[in-house]
């Protein structure tokens, strides 16, 4: 299953010693604090008497072995399964990714289609991703794009960045759901900010062609609100496409992604060139930066492209560079 990747091996045992934590007390004042091994045997006491969040961590904890714990994937696999026959909809999710993929368990398509449902049903967002993804695939189940966007869509209202991307795909080809470039944009907007790189490539691709035709004024506004709220690279070409703008602020940032290799490949001279042009459009931070910096390099100006640019701005440091040396 590709849509949405499985949890790390590490952050579930990071999650299962958490939930010994939440469970026992342990990590708690060291004073307070019981050993592991009485942790251990408290958690496996409430597994006993059925409780699915527990069975589900100790399940966690015998997958790979954590402690004294020894690696055993058919009990892992005997408590995950109690902890989803339990209702516990992580159980039911990880019990259903394990049938799917056949880790530890015979593969079956059935009984993983039968577990990611439920658990999607009770609002799990892993589970809602990798129904949709199932339902827009077509080859465990009949394909139903409709039904594939609705689960997307509960993963997406969820925060899950894959969702939101997948969801921004059917909105962009208006596949399942009816066409809106504008719920798409905001879909991969949104994923990107959540940390998924080829969402802000899919918004670029998509609006590059309309971006390119805006005003300038407009361009470096759109940039600005951009590159500040978390999509550097979408900033970086609309402010770029609005350079005609003269925007003090949109030189300013420019200036600040190339210093920083944010959202570009770094450029020192670029970075300069975009000060530079910021300080003689009235922006004083820029104009301290650039004169905080000659105080220290008094040739950093004296490059040839950012010797050019700044005679042409007509531009001058707010005093005089000292001498080297001194």
């Amino acid at each position: 299953m590709t849509a949405t990747p499985p949890i790390h091996p590490m952050r579930r045992l990071l999650a299962a010693a958490a939930a010994i934590a939440a469970i026992t007390g342990w990590g708690s004042a060291p004073a307070q604090r019981p050993d592991m091994a009485e942790a251990l045997r408290e958690l496996g006491l409430r597994a006993d008497s059925g409780d699915p969040r527990a069975l589900y961590s100790l399940a966690m904890l015998h997958e790979r072995g954590y402690d004294s714990i020894r690696p055993d994937t058919a009990l892992s696999v005997s408590l995950l399964r109690r902890a989803a026959a339990a209702g516990y909809a992580p159980a039911q999710s990880y019990l259903g990714f394990l049938f799917h993929e056949g880790k530890g368990i015979a593969a079956d398509s059935d009984s993983a289609i039968f577990w990611i449902s439920r658990a999607a049903e009770q609002g799990d967002a892993k589970a809602a991703s990798n129904l949709g993804f199932l339902l827009l695939e077509g080859k465990r189940l009949v394909r139903d794009y409709e039904e594939g966007a609705y689960w997307l869509g509960k993963a997406a209202d969820a925060g899950l960045p894959v969702a939101m991307s997948q969801l921004g795909d059917l909105y962009r080809d208006g596949t399942g759901v009816e066409r809106d470039t504008a719920r798409a944009a905001a879909l991969y907007a949104d994923a990107a900010r959540e940390g998924l790189r080829d969402a802000e490539w899919k918004l670029i691709d998509m609006m590059r062609p309309r971006w390119e035709r805006l005003a300038p004024d407009s361009a470096a506004r759109l940039g600005i609100e951009y590159y500040t709220g978390g999509l550097p690279k979408s900033g970086v070409m609309l402010m770029e496409t609005g350079s005609g703008a003269r925007s003090p602020e949109a030189e300013l940032l420019l200036g600040d992604a190339y210093g920083k290799a944010y959202g570009v490949a770094y450029d020192h001279d670029l970075s300069l060139c975009h000060y530079v042009a910021a300080a003689a459009y009235g922006s004083e931070a820029a104009r301290r930066i650039l004169d905080e910096l000659l105080q220290t390099f008094p040739d950093a100006l004296k490059a040839p492209g950012v010797a050019v640019v700044a005679d042409s701005l007509g531009f001058t440091p707010s005093s005089p560079a000292p001498a080297p040396g001194f």
